[in-house]
Order: structure tokens, then C-alpha cells, then sequence
């Protein structure tokens, strides 16, 4: 490979010395090194190569410096991948996403802290919820309440929330379908999440997450933030079985086994 007047030539390597087609791709151009070629042309733009997105301008390989193209703003890094995630640049937080997108967005609000409420207080202790009094059986609208009020700013109590489903699926308390239902009924949705990295991310957004875990029962309690792998946690009995910062992993280690609290997905959901 040769640059003649601008122009980029091959000439093969096995002795015949002919001019040939030029190959596309990296390709190693001599004097020059590694290149990206196209159409037998420098490329400048945005290629796919090992699993990344490069930037390459005039074919060479780009590092630690913005780039536009299709009307987004993209980063590509020291190793000259474009960046996914929240990502430090000269001490500044930017969002790249985290679904294969890689174009920078708006930075996730962060959710305010849940309010706590308790499904023993007088007020709804004595009603009747699903099998039981409210104070036995009402962890869950207790904790959906906990994040639409504190998170959402909704000012609706735990009662009312337990009010939105009209058919149980669980014949005592309420299950992963139960708090969809009542998310759903305030304009809100769940994402189950399905491994501890995924539960790890959401906190870390600052997204609260409802953990239906074993107490002998299935009890669901509400996890927010995320600090050196600890979770604050409340508790709606109480603070009975949870109470303070816990480890996230810990917790993820005393997940329900009642089938009724994995219907909606494993039984860690985000609340968005």
C-alpha cells in the first residue's frame, strides 16, 4: 500500500508488483500505518470494528475528543471507542445512554428520597386488604405508596393505593401483578430487574426499587441510593425486618420464593 499524489495504491505484497484493487477496512498503509479505507479513500466518519464504534478522520483513529454525526454529539475515549453510560469529561458528568445508541442525552434526574409510611398506622392498620387486615397484609401498596409520595410527589396514602386493584392475584397480601397495577393506576411503571447488576444500576440512578423478600413470608420493602454496594431500605412493617443501609447483594440473597411475587418478573422492580 502506497500514497501517490494524495492517492492510495495497491501494489500487492507477493512480488508481482502490479497495481490492484485497494482493500477496505483497517488496512496498513506504508509510511502512514493503520488507516480506514473506503472506496479507496482516507474514510472520515463513525465504522463499526471489534464490537466498538470508532471515529476515524482523514482514516486515522480518533481519541479523547467529542465528534458529531446524524445530528448527536458522541465521545470516543482514550482506546478510541465511542463512550456508553454516565461518563466524567474534564470534570463534567455527561450521558451516553446504555443501549447501544452511544450519542449523548440529557443526564437522568435523580429521584427524591421515599416518604415513610407504615402499614401498622391507625389509620388503615384495621382495613381490610386481601386476605387479611391491612397492618398484615399491606406491605406492598405501603411501599408503592412510600415512592409515588417521597419520589413522585403524589400525595396519596397507602390505602388508597391498595384501593386500585380490584382482583388480587395473591390471597394473602399482593403480588409483582398487584404492584403493577397500582404503579400503573398513578401513571408510573415497573421494570423488573433481572440480575444484581441491573438492580445495582437502577439504585445508582437514583431510581428507588420495591424488593418482594422472604421474612418467612413474602414482604416487600423499598430500596433507595446506593453506596459501596449498601442500599437504604424501608421497611413498611415497621422497620421490623429492614432498617437502615443494608447491602444490596444481601438483600438480593433473601428474594421471595412465593411463585405469586415473581408473576410480574423477578421480584426486584425499578419504579419509573
Amino acid at each position: 500500500m502506497k500514497v501517490i499524489n494524495n492517492h492510495i495504491y495497491n501494489f500487492g505484497t507477493n512480488g508481482t508488483f502490479y497495481k490492484r484493487a485497494v482493500p477496505s477496512g483497517y488496512v496498513n498503509v506504508s509510511g502512514l500505518g493503520w488507516r480506514w479505507i473506503e472506496n479507496e479513500q482516507l474514510f472520515t466518519g463513525f465504522r463499526h470494528y471489534q464490537g466498538s464504534y470508532y471515529w476515524f478522520q482523514n482514516g486515522v483513529r480518533q481519541n479523547n475528543q467529542w465528534e458529531t454525526a446524524w445530528g448527536h454529539r458522541y465521545y470516543v475515549g482514550a482506546d478510541g471507542r465511542a463512550v456508553q453510560g454516565i461518563v466524567t469529561i474534564d470534570g463534567v458528568k455527561h450521558n451516553f445512554g446504555t443501549n447501544g445508541t452511544f450519542y449523548e442525552r440529557e443526564m437522568p434526574k435523580k429521584a427524591a428520597k421515599p416518604y415513610y409510611y407504615s402499614q401498622w398506622d391507625k389509620h388503615w392498620a384495621n382495613t381490610w386488604l386481601s386476605g387479611g387486615s391491612f397492618g398484615a397484609t399491606g406491605c406492598v401498596p405501603t411501599s408503592a405508596a412510600m415512592v409515588l409520595k417521597g419520589t413522585y410527589g403524589i400525595n396519596v396514602t397507602p390505602r388508597q393505593v391498595g384501593n386500585q386493584v380490584s382482583h388480587f392475584h395473591e390471597s394473602y397480601g399482593a403480588s409483582g401483578l398487584d404492584l403493577k397495577t397500582m404503579i400503573n393506576a398513578y401513571g408510573h411503571s415497573i421494570q423488573s430487574l433481572g440480575t444484581p447488576n441491573a438492580v445495582k444500576s437502577a439504585l445508582q440512578q437514583g431510581k428507588p426499587v420495591i424488593f418482594f423478600v422472604n421474612v418467612g413470608i413474602g414482604h416487600a420493602v423499598v430500596g433507595y441510593g446506593y453506596n459501596q454496594g449498601n442500599t437504604e431500605i424501608f421497611d413498611p412493617y415497621n422497620h421490623q425486618f429492614h432498617s437502615g443501609w443494608n447491602s444490596v447483594d444481601g438483600i438480593l440473597s433473601k428474594l421471595s420464593k412465593d411463585p405469586q411475587d415473581w408473576d410480574a418478573g423477578t421480584p426486584a422492580f425499578a419504579i419509573n
